[in-house]
Formats: C-alpha cells, sequence, structure tokens
C-alpha cells in the first residue's frame, strides 16, 4: 500500500516499506513493553545502588572499598554455584511449557523453588564454614574473616533473589519485576551508605544483606499474585519427569558459568595479594561499575528477549524467531557501541566520581568499555543455544574465555600492569569468546535450517517477506 508522503517507488517510501516488514508488530509491541518496564527496574536498582558505591568508595577509602570488592566478588562466585542454573532454567521451561498446559508448567515451577531453596541453604553453610578454611590457604582475605556471615546471608538472598526474577520473566510480567527492582534499590542505597558511614565494611554488607531481605519477602508475595493471575499451582504429581532438566540444561549451565565467575576470583586474589594490591583492586572495581552499567541494558534486553525467544521455538514459529534473532543483534551491538564510545570518551570524569585517587584508572575503564561491545556480539548466540538447550556448546566457548582470562591475568599482574592487567584480560578474552560464539551461531543456524520439516530453507532474507 503507498504511503500518503512517499511513494513506494522512491528510496524513502522504500525503506520505509521494508522497515514495516522486517519487524512484525507484535513482537515490537512485546519487546518494547518488557525492555520498558525491564529499564525501569534496572535503571532504578543499579542506579540508586551505582549512586551509593560513590558515597561507600569515600566513606570506606581505598583499603575498604577493596576489601568490599572481595567480599561481592566472592558472594558472585558462590552464587554462580549455588544457583545452578536454575535461574535460566527457570525462565526457558517455565515460558517454553507455558503452552502446553498449566499443571505441565505448575509442576516445573515446583521443581525449580524445591532445587533453588535448597541449593541456598547448602551454599549458606558452605561458605560459612569454608571461607575460613581457604583464607588458612591465602585464597580468602582474613581482613573479611569477621564479616563470613554477612557473606553467607548475602549469597542466600542472592540465590532465590535470581530464581525469583527467572519466575517473573518466565511469566512475561516484566512490570512486577521491575517494582520489586525498584524497592530492592530504595533499600540499598539506605542500608549501604547508612551502614558504610556508621560501621564500615561490616556495616555495608550488613544494609546490602537486610535490603535484599526485604525484596526476597515483597517479590514471595508479588509471585503469590502472579501465580493467581495466570492460574497456576504448584503440582508434585510426576516431579520425576522434571529431572532430565538438570543434565540436559541446568548442569552444564552450572558448569558454564563455573569457569567463568571463579576465574574472575582468583584474578581478584592474585591482584589482591600483591603490593599495592588493594589500591589497585579498588581502582578496578570502580572501574568495573561502568562496565556493569554499560551492560546491564543489554542484559534486560536479554532477560526479555528469552521467554519471548523460547516461546517461539516452542511453537516451531521459525518466521518469528528469525526475525527475533536479527533484532536482538542489532539491538545489542547498537547498545554496546554507543555507550562504550561514551566510556571511552569520558573516562577521566567518569573515574574521578569516586575520587581524585581513580582518575589515574581511566585506561582500565577504556578496556573494559571495548570489552563491553565485545560482549554484546555474545549475547544473541547465548540467547539462542539456550533456548535450543545446546549448552554444552555455549560450555565450551565459556572455557576458551577462562583459559584466555587467566593466562592474561597471571602475566600481566606478575608484570606488575596491576588494574590494567585485568581490563586487558577482560578486552582480550571477551573478544575471542565473541568470534567462537558468532562461528557457532553461523554453524548451527546453518545446520538447523538447511533440512527444516516442510522441505523449504529458512534464509536471513525471508525477514522482509510479509
Amino acid at each position: 500500500m503507498s504511503s500518503p508522503y512517499f511513494d513506494n517507488n522512491e528510496p524513502a517510501g522504500k525503506i520505509r516499506s521494508i522497515l514495516r516488514r522486517f519487524v512484525d508488530s507484535q513482537i515490537v509491541r512485546k519487546l518494547g513493553s518488557g525492555v520498558f518496564w525491564t529499564m525501569c527496574g534496572s535503571v532504578a536498582m543499579q542506579g540508586l545502588t551505582f549512586i551509593s558505591f560513590f558515597f561507600v568508595a569515600r566513606f570506606l577509602g581505598k583499603e575498604g572499598f577493596g576489601d568490599f570488592g572481595v567480599a561481592r566478588a566472592t558472594i558472585t562466585m558462590f552464587a554462580v554455584f549455588s544457583i545452578f542454573g536454575m535461574g535460566e532454567a527457570t525462565t526457558r521451561y517455565i515460558a517454553a511449557n507455558i503452552a502446553q498446559g498449566k499443571n505441565h508448567a505448575g509442576r516445573t515451577l515446583t521443581f525449580c523453588t524445591l532445587i533453588a531453596v535448597s541449593s541456598a541453604m547448602l551454599f549458606f553453610l558452605l561458605a560459612y564454614f569454608l571461607l575460613p578454611l581457604i583464607s588458612g590457604w591465602g585464597l580468602f582475605p582474613t581482613s573479611l574473616l569477621p564479616y563470613v556471615h554477612w557473606i553467607a546471608l548475602i549469597l542466600f538472598c542472592t540465590t532465590i533473589a535470581r530464581f525469583q526474577t527467572g519466575v517473573m520473566a518466565s511469566l512475561q510480567e516484566f512490570k512486577c519485576n521491575a517494582i520489586v527492582n525498584t524497592v530492592v534499590g530504595l533499600f540499598s542505597v539506605v542500608g549501604l551508605i547508612a551502614g558504610a558511614y556508621w560501621v564500615g565494611v561490616a556495616g555495608a554488607l550488613a544494609g546490602m544483606a537486610f535490603s535484599l531481605i526485604g525484596g526476597l519477602v515483597f517479590s514471595v508475595w508479588m509471585i503469590e499474585k502472579l501465580k493467581k493471575k495466570h492460574a497456576l499451582k504448584y503440582s508434585f504429581k510426576n516431579l520425576e519427569k522434571e529431572i532430565p532438566m538438570i543434565w540436559k540444561f541446568a548442569f552444564p549451565s552450572a558448569l558454564e558459568a563455573s569457569l567463568s565467575v571463579p576465574v574472575l576470583w582468583v584474578c581478584y586474589l592474585m591482584l589482591t595479594c600483591r603490593f599495592n594490591g588493594k589500591e589497585e583492586m579498588a581502582i578496578y572495581y570502580a572501574a568495573l561499575q561502568f562496565y556493569h552499567l554499560a551492560m546491564f541494558a543489554q542484559s534486560q534486553v536479554y532477560g526479555v528477549l528469552y521467554p519471548m525467544l523460547a516461546s517461539y521455538e516452542e511453537a516451531k514459529d521459525t518466521k518469528r524467531t528469525t526475525k527475533l534473532l536479527a533484532l536482538s543483534f542489532f539491538i545489542n551491538i547498537f547498545m554496546g557501541v554507543a555507550l562504550t564510545v561514551f566510556l571511552i570518551l569520558f573516562a577521566p570524569n567518569l573515574m574521578g566520581f569516586f575520587g581524585e585517587g581513580y582518575v589515574q584508572g581511566a585506561p582500565v575503564l577504556i578496556l573494559l568499555g571495548l570489552a563491553a561491545v565485545c560482549l554484546s556480539i555474545s549475547y544473541t548466540p547465548s540467547l539462542w543455544l539456550g533456548c535450543l538447550e545446546k549448552i554444552w556448546l555455549r560450555f565450551t566457548y565459556a572455557m576458551i574465555w577462562g583459559i584466555v582470562f587467566l593466562t592474561v591475568s597471571w602475566r600481566l599482574i606478575n608484570k606488575d600492569f596491576g588494574a590494567l592487567g585485568l581490563g586487558w584480560a577482560y578486552f582480550l578474552s571477551n573478544l575471542i569468546q565473541a568470534i567462537v560464539a558468532v562461528a557457532v551461531f553461523l554453524v548451527v543456524f546453518h545446520h538447523r535450517n538447511s533440512r527444516p520439516a516442510d522441505g523449504t530453507r529458512c534464509r536471513l532474507k525471508s525477514l522482509t517477506v510479509n
């Protein structure tokens, strides 16, 4: 149909026609709504937490903020194992099974809940008793031993919170998730700042723990409301049928994460244990906050795309799946490049927000910005392989990432590169991971679409066909 303003034979009219056929209105509406609410919640939580870090860094000083960074890195490392891949598994399987009947989805919800709670309790005990033990081996700073109980409690809350986020994402209730994130952000900004000012490192960790507990209570109430809305009920009937999910998805997903976060943890400890290591760790950790700020937008888009793509894959809707993949590539790369350019141009100014001693970390921030672009390229391949349950392929290039990061960090830290060594390690490992991820994606895409059930071949040019 011709436009009243542009004839379709003119260049502008052709572009408009191609754009109209490229995107599916339902996909755009769902994606736009989900991204809007997810971004609102993330901006509220991450933004408030990020602002609070400026005050925490000034109240604790470089050494105290370095300890705080190591404590958070330790929590992140243990959380990878404690969630046991169930956060992603919950999003993927409930979203896919919801079309097969409420009882099936309810059984999946029950199974994932049992695994998540049991794992959270187990790793609470492991962290509480294991950290003092490995401290004697030089693998955990002795200065953090008085705060082990707070670290273990934050770990428990983080594990349950990730599972709850997966449940709300699987139901595509992104507005409710945004409300929960906003509440947690408000609790965090008060708890972190007040705790760091009055008590120091222990107070900052305690403030974080209480903010997460408040968020958990609010999330439980919210999920109960959503269960009634979607007519979901916990079901223990035939619960053993969900066990294959562990070996097919959760276990390799946990292995994948086990090759990344523990590598970071070990490298952080290598840096911290060297001369002036805590000061270098503080510079790196400050730059890392901007890296996380640059990447959180893509991670939120990832969270919205996942349940949508899983439902399209379950319905064998190849056309919409292909369109969504192309749209995912475009959004993630565009956002990654735009945010990275901003970080590079204003690196000294941004690092200066943490204090005068942090300005020298501008080169570290530039390297992390380049690493962010590489990671944004890897998002879409990881998303699709997860929906296809090909987690072992993701595990392969995660293993390559871990080997590169550990090798580069070890060599550069031993040559006294300090925080800059970790910056180079992040950039080079993310670059190699992006190359491998795209290569794997293209091979799988070509193989999967070369022999579809209807005998036709799905090509990227089908994006422009109604």
